[in-house]
């Protein structure tokens, strides 16, 4: 199988590129710097890949006509949820723009007699907005609080419009929070794993944080691509909640990730700042996966306290934990 995997170098692209190699199929993996001063990471051996701004329709539809892939992950996105309040702009371009550009060359290969290629979008839990904990699923409303939740909506909606009117094999995968060591260290569980390590070490002497009462529904990252290649291989396109079901607090991984480090008393190195605390914080999403494990035969198989010992441990190796 021939596929073509938009942010092939994020986390996710990164697994799913390593599941398809191994299964033998022809990866063609597209990334672009998107942030200032943000290098192209290494590469996967056995993957093709070419650096390309997906934002631009022309350059993308070449790519799309040349290697004629079979599937296309969707997984490029300007995923920070701080960022996006910073910059809008940038969000709205990636996070909408992709998306209109994949759905318009789509429209145009029909018209054009061309073979269909399935997609496959990854959209993202945030556009729920905040929750009591009730689990969601894909018939659960959207109530963005971010320009990147907003922006998210927007793309979604989008592929169902495009998917009912012209009949295309367009799919989703609504996303909950997914972490692995691949993780940059912006993001909060990169961060915990991280600090837990060096202070072990004693290169750090504290973590600062904000909110650690929040609950979240976090998975392994490893997991979820799995869910993500089997949903485009549906006779049908559909959307799918893509989560574990649980919810677990910050508090909570802080004490498994500082524990693995050997710091049993967790709290003696916290620094909570209140200016980390979010006005509207998306606490309590946590996913309905009954639907997803009865449609693709597929559950997470990795536990929470699994992974987040995994990322601590595997923060000494250079070579495998990133920046």
């Amino acid at each position: 199988m021939k596929v073509l995997i938009l942010g092939s170098l994020g986390q996710d692209g990164k697994y799913l590129t390593e599941l398809h190699l191994g299964l033998g199929d022809h990866v063609i993996g597209l990334a672009k710097s998107i942030y200032p001063d943000s290098e192209l990471e290494p590469t996967l051996l056995g993957a093709t890949y070419l650096k390309l701004d997906a934002r631009d329709p022309v350059e993308l539809n070449e790519i799309i006509n040349r290697y004629e892939p079979e599937i296309i992950y969707n997984l490029a996105s300007a995923s920070s949820v701080s960022e996006s309040f910073k910059f809008p702009e940038i969000s709205e371009s990636v996070n909408v723009g992709i998306v209109k550009n994949l759905l318009e060359i789509f429209r145009r290969r029909q018209l054009e007699g061309k073979e269909q290629i399935k997609l496959f979008h990854a959209s993202s839990s945030e556009m729920f907005g905040v929750s009591d904990g009730v689990p969601l699923t894909i018939k659960s409303k959207f109530n963005p609080h971010s320009p990147y939740a907003l922006h998210k909506c927007i793309a979604h909606n989008l592929i169902l419009e495009y998917r009912e009117k012209f009949a295309l094999h367009l799919s989703t995968g609504i996303m909950f929070n997914h972490e692995s060591i691949r993780r940059k260290k912006k993001f909060v569980s990169r961060k915990i794993s991280n600090a837990a390590y060096l202070i072990s070490q004693g290169k750090q002497s504290n973590l600062k944080l904000g909110n650690i009462e929040i609950s979240r529904d976090w998975g392994y990252a490893g997991d979820f691509v799995e869910a993500i290649r089997l949903i485009p291989l549906k006779d049908t396109p559909g959307d799918f909640i893509v989560a574990t079901g649980e919810l677990h607090s910050l508090r909570e991984m802080c004490r498994i990730a500082f524990a693995t480090a050997g710091l049993d008393n967790f709290e003696r190195y916290l620094r909570i700042d209140e200016s980390l605390f979010r006005p509207q914080d998306t606490n309590a999403l946590v996913g309905d996966i009954v639907s997803t494990s009865l449609q693709l035969d597929w559950s997470p198989k990795t536990t929470f306290e699994s992974w987040v010992s995994q990322m601590v441990k595997l923060e000494s190796d250079p070579l495998v934990a990133g920046e």
